[in-house]
């Protein structure tokens, strides 16, 4: 499904509590190794993760926060991708073949894609 979808599929469209999280963001390599591991176990190649590109400055964009309002302190873009500004409004995937995050344009969102959802945690 494509990025906004999958996001809203990870909200639960607002269902229960237990079930409003949003697409995996990813906040260090142990994280990222994780998730090309799941990847790789279930034969996908490339799936969403939970970043946009954001207004920055002068009509450029930039990735800066997680779908859950955190900052991006770590990142793994693939070479200069997504770490300069980007024309675009963008969403963000991962390579399984390497970990490597790709910028994808939010206008043609780039047909349907796996993502794995990130359940908030629950205090009791």
């Amino acid at each position: 499904m494509g990025f906004d979808d999958a996001e809203k599929f990870c909200q639960g469209n607002g269902t229960s509590i237990k079930t409003q999280g949003h697409i995996a963001g990813i906040k260090n390599a142990f994280a990222n190794s994780y998730l090309v591991g799941q990847l790789k176990s279930y034969n996908i190649s490339e799936a969403w993760i939970g970043a946009i590109a954001i207004p920055y400055t002068f009509g450029y964009y930039d990735f800066t926060i997680w779908n859950d309002g955190s900052f991006l302190e770590y990142t793994h873009f693939a070479d200069q991708d997504g770490q300069g500004y980007l024309l675009d409004p963008s969403d963000l995937t991962i390579n399984a073949k390497d970990g490597s995050w790709y910028a994808r344009k939010r206008a043609s969102n780039e047909g349907n894609r796996p993502f794995i959802c990130q359940l908030p945690k629950i205090h009791k």
